[in-house]
């Protein structure tokens, strides 16, 4: 993702069928989109730019794979709880 928020897609050509494949057997996808108020925090070094702009490439690409997702956020212990719910009963909440 972060080669082609960069602008390059030879990479991500080459290796999109492994993700694909990958993706295949996965049950459920939990995303952790960065929030506006960032309880996760990125320093300038870190290059904030780019991780928003994967961020936003993930949140649009996630749904074109035939897999479940499921947004969390805040706390871990919140996100593990929308998650054991989501398992639970099997619907988005």
């Amino acid at each position: 993702m972060y080669l082609l928020a960069l602008g390059s897609d030879i990479m991500v050509q080459q290796v999109w069928g492994r993700v694909e494949q990958a993706l295949a057997v996965v049950g459920l996808l939990a995303l952790v989109p960065i929030e506006q108020n960032d309880v996760i925090g990125c320093p300038k070094n870190e290059f904030p730019e780019l991780r928003e702009a994967v961020g936003s490439l993930l949140e649009e690409l996630i749904n074109d794979f035939d897999i479940p997702v499921i947004q969390v956020a805040r706390s871990v212990a919140q996100r593990k709880k929308k998650i054991l719910r989501y398992m639970k009963g099997g619907v988005n909440v």
